[in-house]
Formats: structure tokens, C-alpha cells, sequence
């Protein structure tokens, strides 16, 4: 979160009283969404009924989970100072959006070697689980791409309702969701970056139009 900040207010912040309170609001509006993910994340992985529906859950989400954060920090670095100081067009984020949907294409024609290749065959059952995890991946990206405007503006409140409303849609849809325990942590994952999206999206909507 500190260094999501550092990104931001080197483009923009200037070292004064008040460039200091709009780091620490940064810092600390980004840190606490940090720290409800993750909550929520290992709230909804307690709710996974044993150790194998665990396994099988983490190898579909931790695979396509490293690939995502690589091209989350390539997001981050190159729109963020771009969208501090020019007006927010989501056309610079359409190149990147097209290596995302490249890598889940390629990830999901390769998950049934990448299982047991990071993982063992005992978790073969992840490779379909993939499905609804890379959609969620790609979400993802968009999602944390759509609130980088947000960033930019230092609009921090509609920034944590977004992310409130986000994590709320992880910890609720497995508790209402059919299948197994897995299935329905991965319907949740994938549900909370489409609601994060459309958030995101309808702030941005809102507040540029």
C-alpha cells in the first residue's frame, strides 16, 4: 500500500505539511483496504470444509493469482503516473486488458499440466476450478485498473466503498452459492471483481460525465 502511494506521489506530491496528510490518507485508505482482503480472504478459506476441497481451492486461485499480480504492478506503474497528471482514458489500459485476456487464454489451455506441475496430482480437480478463477483474474486486472482513476484523484472514499462493497460480495456469495465448498469460494472470488468493476466503472461514470 505504501509503495502504491510512493508511485502516486512522486508524480504529484510536493514535500510540505499538506502533501504529508494526503500521503499518510493515501497510505492508510490503502492499507485498510489491503487488510479487509485479506480478512476476507482467510474468512472464506475457513469456511472451506477440509483440507483437500483447501488444496483444491488454492492451487486454482494461486496460479492464475502470481501471473495477475505481474501485470497488476505493470498497471500500476505505467497508468498511475500517467492518469495523475493527463485526464483518465481507458484506452491506455486496452493493450494491457489484451496480454490479461492472452495470459488467461493460455492459462486455461495449460491448467491441466499446470496443477500437477506447481502443485500434485492430488489437486488435479483445480484445473477445472480454473475456469471460474481466471475469470476472476482477468476481472482482476480490470477492476484494479478502473480504480486507478480514483487513485489519481485521491478519491479515497469512493475508493473504500468500492472496495467495502467488494470484499462484502467475496465474504456473502460462497454462503448462497451452489456446489462444493471449493466451487463456491471460486464463484466468490470471481463475483467480487465483476462487482468491483462495475463500481468502479459507475463511479468513474458518474463523476466524469
Amino acid at each position: 500500500a505504501i509503495a502504491a502511494t510512493a508511485s502516486y506521489s512522486q508524480v504529484r506530491m510536493r514535500v510540505s505539511p499538506r502533501g504529508l496528510r494526503r500521503f499518510a490518507t493515501g497510505a492508510t485508505a490503502l492499507t485498510v483496504a489491503s487488510v479487509i482482503g485479506a480478512w476476507t480472504l482467510l474468512s472464506v478459506r475457513s469456511r472451506i470444509g477440509n483440507a483437500h476441497e483447501l488444496g483444491i481451492f488454492d492451487a486454482a486461485w494461486g496460479i492464475g493469482s502470481a501471473f495477475t499480480a505481474i501485470l497488476i504492478g505493470v498497471s500500476q506503474s505505467t497508468l498511475l503516473p500517467k492518469w495523475v497528471t493527463q485526464q483518465h482514458r481507458l484506452v491506455h489500459a486496452l493493450p494491457l486488458f489484451g496480454i490479461a485476456a492472452l495470459m488467461v487464454a493460455g492459462l486455461a489451455l495449460l491448467r491441466t499440466y499446470l496443477v500437477p506441475l506447481f502443485y500434485s496430482t492430488e489437486y488435479n480437480l483445480a484445473s477445472s476450478l480454473m475456469r471460474l478463477t481466471l475469470a476472476g483474474d482477468f476481472l482482476k486486472l480490470v477492476s484494479w485498473t478502473l480504480s486507478l482513476p480514483l487513485i489519481a484523484d485521491r478519491a479515497w472514499g469512493r475508493f473504500l466503498a468500492c472496495e467495502l462493497l467488494a470484499w462484502g460480495t467475496f465474504w456473502y456469495v460462497p454462503t448462497v452459492s451452489p456446489g462444493t465448498s471449493s466451487e463456491r469460494a471460486a464463484i466468490g472470488y470471481t463475483a467480487c471483481y465483476l462487482i468491483h468493476a462495475l463500481a468502479c466503472l459507475a463511479v468513474r461514470t458518474w463523476r466524469w460525465r
